[in-house]
């Protein structure tokens, strides 16, 4: 019997210890702490799950609508068309690594929907379809463009408008842009090869380091242009208003200036090999390549 009571007493003691233990506390913290972990961790598990579902469904919205804006450019109807490009613009913005693709295909569409070339320009039948999507490639964010090189080549442009669009960089060889508007147009480092620019507007525009060699320029519009560091050898500058242009190592071996409008203008290092300047327009406020002599005397129309 007393070994009895001896042995409850012992097992109470233990038990009541066991209870009483102090480092029961750090116990339960620890096991909450765990609990709190193993939710988080599901948690993430589950939101992963649904951003990567998101992603699929998001990615196979961007292919239809991709889809149906291409499906819609070959369309016969012109607002169809017009639907298709502004598509195809607002897909490029809400998906940015898609805008190269996006450019080729607006670029194919202008190169093949443009006017008949050799024509004179009339801007009221220039297709709105054309115009709008140059429109769009103009105002695009070039910061998504990639390491692809953009072509207009051989298109027939022919009073379209590009102003104040950005196409630095861009190929424009044999493009025909008879009496389109080029105003603050951006094209620093184009290639722009015997493109035709007769009659066509190019005022205060960023053609810096622009090749525009054996270009038509007859008549063009370009006060204030800047040209710094442009190659125009043996283009066609004849009757060209170049007031305050920018020619600072401007490349115009064998180009015709003939009856162009230099008042103003900044031929600092100029190359003028060979070129032509018979009956151009320049006073004392033009600047000269260091130890040029311009014809004498400068043969300027009335103000």
């Amino acid at each position: 019997m007393r070994g009895w009571r001896r042995w409850s007493q012992l097992s109470r003691h233990s038990l009541l210890g066991f209870v009483g233990w102090s480092g029961w506390s750090k116990v339960a913290a620890l096991a909450t702490a765990a609990t709190a972990i193993a939710a988080l961790w599901f948690t993430g598990q589950s939101l992963r799950s649904t951003e990567q579902q998101y992603a699929l469904s998001e990615q196979g919205q961007v292919t239809e609508r991709f889809t149906k804006a291409v499906e819609q450019l070959g369309s016969d109807k012109p607002d169809v068309r017009l639907g298709s490009i502004y598509s195809l613009e607002r897909l490029g913005r809400d998906s940015p690594e898609d805008q190269p693709v996006i450019l080729e295909i607006l670029t194919s569409f202008v190169r093949t929907h443009g006017v008949t070339c050799g024509q004179p320009p009339d801007k009221t039948s220039f297709p709105v379809d054309t115009q709008a999507a140059l429109t769009v490639i103009g105002r695009r964010s070039i910061d998504h463009d990639g390491p692809r090189l953009f072509n207009l080549n051989n298109a027939c442009l022919a009073g379209a408008s590009l102003f104040d669009g950005d196409f630095s960089d861009w190929a424009f060889f044999d493009v025909d842009l008879t009496g389109a508007n080029l105003n603050a147009v951006r094209l620093t480092g184009a290639s722009m090869t015997e493109v035709r620019l007769g009659n066509a507007a190019i005022n205060d525009a960023d053609l810096a380091g622009v090749g525009l060699q054996f270009a038509e320029l007859t008549g063009a519009r370009m006060r204030q242009v800047d040209l710094t560091g442009a190659w125009l050898d043996y283009s066609n500058l004849t009757g060209a208003d170049l007031f305050y242009a920018r020619l600072t190592n401007t490349h115009l071996a064998g180009a015709n200036l003939t009856g162009a409008d230099l008042t103003y203008a900044n031929l600092t290092g100029a190359h003028l090999t060979g070129a032509n300047l018979t009956g151009i327009c320049y006073d004392h406020r033009t600047i000269w390549p260091e130890g040029f002599t311009p014809p004498q005397p400068p043969s300027c129309p009335p103000a």
